[in-house]
Order: structure tokens, then sequence, then C-alpha cells
């Protein structure tokens, strides 16, 4: 039996995520410019009262991938809110 790693197991699944979330965040870019509203605004904003807001959902989904690629987890705990890169061509 051959010795898989957690990369060769998960990175499929991840690449996926990743490529949606992407595509979500394009489409709400998308969605605020047509509407007149600033898309910033959405990096502090949770769907629902009792979730964390977008900026702490896109840290989380980025988190798995640097565990993949053998980073230290990072502590989302206190962490302040992230400039938002002004281009997202690609995962």
């Amino acid at each position: 039996m051959s010795g898989l790693s957690l990369y060769e197991v998960s990175a499929g699944t991840f690449t996926k995520g990743l490529t949606a979330l992407l595509n979500i965040l394009n489409k709400a870019e998308a969605y605020a410019k047509e509407k007149g509203v600033d898309a910033e605004s959405y990096v502090a904003t949770a769907l629902c009262e009792d979730m964390k807001p977008l900026s702490f959902q896109v840290q989380v989904g980025s988190s798995y991938w640097k565990l993949l690629a053998g980073h230290p987890p990072a502590d989302l705990r206190h962490r302040s809110r992230p400039t938002r890169s002004k281009s997202r061509s690609g995962v």
C-alpha cells in the first residue's frame, strides 16, 4: 500500500472550495458595482447574526491551504480586518 500525503487526498477538494469562494467574491463585487454599493462594506458583514463576518470566512478557507503547504495555522481570534486585494485573478 502506498502512502498518500494529506495534500494528495485533499488538494482537489480545497481547490474547488477556493475556486467557488473566488467566484462568490467576484459576483459580490459585480453586484455591489451594479447597485452602487461599496464592496468593502461586505468584508465586515455576516449573513446571519450568529455568523462571523466575511473576512473571517475567507481567512478560515485560506488557512486550510496554509496547513496543506506545511505552514502553522493562523491565530484568527485577534485578526484585524484584512485589506482586500485589488486583483483576484485566480486561486
